[in-house]
């Protein structure tokens, strides 16, 4: 496997929306499960190191992004994703734009 197909199935089993965002470790577990490539593992993309923000009780911080997809039947183009901090509880809403007036209402 070249090492851009490396990179892009990193990615993909790391970053995408449904990955989860699993640490290096679980991250490789996964990848191990379907793909082979020598040293595997020994090669790590740089991502900035991560913080536990404190949270008290469910929903009491929710994070917010938008995704984009494929269009929808109803002409959506994005996903409105939120998550909970502390349960990881998501709620996806397909949306026509990636607006703050859409975001907040």
């Amino acid at each position: 496997m070249s090492c851009s197909s490396r990179d892009q199935v990193v990615a993909e089993h790391h970053d995408e929306l449904f990955a989860g965002y699993f640490s290096v470790k679980k991250t490789l577990q996964k990848l191990k499960l379907c793909f082979y490539w020598p040293v595997q593992g020994q090669e790590r993309r740089q991502y900035p190191t991560l913080h536990s923000i404190p949270v008290g009780e469910p929903f009491a911080i929710v994070g917010m992004d938008f995704k984009e997809m494929d269009e929808s039947f109803d002409k959506n183009r994005y996903a409105l994703v939120f998550q909970d901090y502390l349960t990881k509880w998501p709620e996806l809403y397909a949306v026509a734009d990636r607006t703050a007036a859409t975001a907040c209402c």
